[in-house]
Order: structure tokens, then C-alpha cells, then sequence
């Protein structure tokens, strides 16, 4: 019996997001910030399956995004007008800057959505999330490379790595990677 390679992206994609609804709902219980995490996890997952299996990021998702961002910060006390504007550079300006760089190594489509998961994450959140997605996109690049026979050259979608850096900063686990920044490099 042979598999379809989408059919698993989907049904990954389903578990995903059900054990995402069950993590914020055991955090959260059933308010205003349960129901932000179903709508930007959603929206985060159908971006990195879109990346998975197309390579690209579409525009019109990454503008909701940010629509459905800025609107839920009219709903939420804990954030305001400053926290959107501020996360939303800090994950726009230096993944511009690294796109420009690595001369289109970065897509654009990675430098917009970082800017609208910093609405949502805010500055701290969004650069946690950033770093996280470095990290383990180079461990699986590393990975190609050494099992897989691939080299640097190789095209790797860079979004799941985002989404799933920032599910795990908008959940509160970048506190582990602040712990764990702090402990390596003070002592």
C-alpha cells in the first residue's frame, strides 16, 4: 500500500493543530487568549503546510495574518498598540536584513511572516522564536547533509521551522531558551 505524501502532510497537520487546541486550552482554559492561539496556531500551520508542499508563502494569508493580529490586540488587555508595533519590526527588520544578505537564500515570504508573528508574540516572543528557528534549521540541515548526501545549496522550506519556534514562544516555552541563553553564556 503506498502513501500519499500530502495525505500525511494533512493528517500532520490535523494532529498538530489538535494537540496545539489541547496544550492552549489546558493553558488557558476558555478565554480571549485560547481562542488567539487557535487563530494564529491555524494560521501559522496552514502557512507551513502551504511551505511544504509548494515552497511559497501566500501573500493574502500573511495580510489576514496581520489583519487578524492587530484586530485581537484590540481585544486582549494584555498587549497594546506599542507591543504590536514593536514585535512587528523586531521580526520584520532583521530577517529583511538577513533576506538581503543571503541574496534571496531567505524568501520574502519567511520576512513577512516573521513581521506578523511579532504582532502576536511581541519583540521578546518574535526574536526567541527567530533564534529557535535557526537553531533547528541548521540541526536538520545538518541532518541532510550528513545522512541524506545533500549540500548547503539544497532548498529546505523555512516556515515549519518558524511556526513551530513560535507555537512553542507563544505557549511560554521561550522561557527555556532564555534559561538556557543565560546559563550558557554566563557560566
Amino acid at each position: 500500500m503506498k502513501v500519499n505524501k500530502p495525505s500525511i502532510i494533512y493528517l500532520s497537520a490535523y494532529c498538530f493543530l489538535c494537540g496545539l487546541f489541547i496544550l492552549a486550552y489546558l493553558q488557558y482554559g476558555f478565554t480571549v487568549q485560547f481562542l488567539a492561539v487557535v487563530i494564529f496556531g491555524s494560521f501559522l500551520v496552514i502557512i507551513a503546510f502551504i511551505d511544504l508542499l509548494h515552497k511559497i508563502i501566500p501573500d493574502k494569508l500573511v495580510l489576514l495574518g496581520l489583519a487578524v493580529g492587530i484586530l485581537m490586540g484590540f481585544f486582549r488587555s494584555d498587549i497594546g498598540l506599542m507591543f504590536i508595533l514593536k514585535g512587528f519590526a523586531a521580526g520584520f527588520i532583521p530577517m529583511l536584513l538577513i533576506a538581503v544578505i543571503s541574496r534571496g537564500q531567505l524568501g520574502f515570504g519567511d520576512v513577512k511572516l516573521t513581521g506578523v508573528m511579532g504582532v502576536f508574540l511581541g519583540w521578546k516572543g518574535v526574536l526567541s522564536a527567530i533564534l529557535l528557528a535557526f537553531f533547528v534549521g541548521a540541526v536538520y540541515g545538518l541532518f541532510l547533509m550528513i545522512f541524506l548526501g545533500k549540500n548547503r545549496k539544497t532548498a529546505v522550506p523555512f516556515a515549519p521551522f518558524l511556526v513551530g519556534s513560535g507555537v512553542f514562544s507563544y505557549l511560554g516555552m521561550d522561557g527555556i531558551i532564555s534559561w538556557y541563553l543565560s546559563e550558557m553564556l554566563w557560566h
